[in-house]
């Protein structure tokens, strides 16, 4: 019984035999498969190209609180050419720790801007994205580890789109709203202190 309860003493331990930091800093790289709608009402799954996502860069810090990670991102990227994108926003992550890695299931919730060039034939629009992701962080040292990502966001974006009659005159301006959902692939690095 007393070697029982003396293995028990160390269960937690091995489960979570890294030092706990408090605070790490991320910077991720990937790609981003897209649910577009085109303007024909046709609905499929693409890369993102052209117009769309050609890359997702994302810059984060987060504060852990045992087995829950808090704390703010930065995602942003190219759309094809001079376009580009910014979207702050909120994570909530929930960590299971185990020696030399942790894997990790949350949410986020935030902002987005898109920024088109005078070349395009698209506005510039902004809204709001909220999203579950999932993924794995791998120490092969103390401090610097390896960040494994994907995860499913859902985009509601508006743009001022202009109206025109039938026979080409413009009519004026309208704000138009489109849901677009999207799954990002992403590896990078996390360094905790």
């Amino acid at each position: 019984m007393k070697k029982l309860l003396f293995l028990l003493l160390f269960v937690p331990f091995g489960v979570n035999g890294q030092e706990e930091k408090k605070w790490e800093v991320g910077l991720n790289t990937g790609a981003i498969f897209s649910k577009h709608q085109d303007q024909s009402g046709d609905s499929r799954w693409i890369f993102r190209d052209n117009m769309f996502l050609v890359n997702n860069m994302s810059l984060s810090a987060y504060h852990n609180f045992n087995r829950l990670q808090v704390g703010l991102r930065v995602d942003g990227g190219t759309m094809g050419g001079r376009d580009r994108w910014m979207s702050p926003q909120a994570v909530v992550n929930y960590r299971i720790s185990f020696s030399k890695l942790y894997v990790y299931g949350g949410g986020v919730a935030g902002y987005v801007r898109e920024q088109v060039s005078r070349l395009s034939h698209y506005p510039d629009g902004n809204g709001f994205v909220t999203g579950l992701h999932a993924g794995t962080v791998i120490f092969p040292g103390k401090r610097l580890g390896i960040n494994l990502e994907t995860g499913v966001r859902i985009n509601r974006m508006y743009r001022e789109v202009a109206i025109t009659y039938p026979n080409g005159a413009p009519l004026g301006t309208e704000r138009r709203g489109f849901t677009e959902t999207y799954i990002p692939l992403s590896v990078g690095v996390r360094y905790r202190f």
